[in-house]
């Protein structure tokens, strides 16, 4: 009889154990659970290309965010541009938004108050530390007059150059509007310059004067199609004059 109550008692133990929740839980299906739930790892972005200059007394390196910033800058990186690559984050001192939207940034031997003065200098956008600053709103800025015969438009990516583009516009007496780019079906030729900025010579002028014009400041100099069939249908053409004595060109300084 005690025998059969002892089995009875070790059936009843069982049996509540059976029907009770295991305490126990899957190592592997938490893991798995956590890492369905973390956020994926964001990629660096990298620049277009890199021009990484190091030297004993001076250390800047750029980043280019667009393809044709980057070939217009190819002639005048010492070390080679790089392809998708990114500054070296050691030792930034401070980086500089550039007005055609690429980042300088500048490394010892230079201290930070020298990194924000140049950028200053520049018309960029400074921000202390390895991160840089992020670019102003797009601006297009147009200036008519200040070239004789022809209208000339920038493109920034920082507040501080459209001020100085429009300054520079009233200075040598033209006007100057944003957001409009200059009209082109009256164009004879385009002059493409550092800037980025497109100078647009309307048929006010002739070509010889505008191309003089255009590569005496290192411009990309090219004929619209418009005024190519115009030149080839008539039997005329504008007499090739010089426009006056060319107003002073300021060159803006990115390097």
């Amino acid at each position: 009889m005690g025998k059969l109550v002892a089995s009875l008692a070790a059936v009843s133990v069982i049996a509540m154990g059976c029907g009770q929740p295991s305490a126990h839980v899957d190592d592997s299906s938490a893991s798995a659970a956590t890492s369905a739930a973390a956020p994926a790892p964001v990629a660096k972005p990298t620049a277009v290309a890199i021009c990484d200059m190091p030297g004993e007394d001076d250390h800047l390196c750029f980043e280019y965010l667009d393809e044709a910033i980057a070939k217009d800058r190819e002639v005048t990186c010492a070390t080679g541009l790089r392809r998708d690559a990114s500054c070296p984050e050691k030792d930034r001192l401070g980086s500089c938004r550039l007005s055609d939207g690429s980042v300088r940034y500048a490394y010892p031997p230079k201290t930070p108050d020298q990194a924000e003065r140049a950028c200053h200098e520049a018309k960029g956008k400074f921000a202390p530390g390895g991160l840089a600053p992020p670019p102003d709103p797009k601006v297009l800025v147009r200036c008519e007059g200040k070239v004789e015969g022809g209208c000339e438009e920038e493109t920034t990516f920082t507040e501080a150059r459209a001020k100085q583009a429009e300054e520079e516009c009233s200075t040598y007496g033209g006007k100057s509007s944003r957001g409009g780019a200059c009209v082109r079906d009256q164009a004879i030729a385009t002059c493409d310059l550092d800037g980025p900025r497109l100078l647009v010579f309307s048929r006010t002028t002739s070509f010889g004067a505008a191309e003089r014009y255009c590569t005496d400041r290192r411009g990309k100099f090219d004929k619209t199609e418009a005024a190519s069939a115009s030149a080839s249908a008539s039997a005329s053409a504008a007499p090739d004059y010089d426009p006056p004595e060319p107003k002073a060109d300021i060159m803006i300084r990115q390097r």
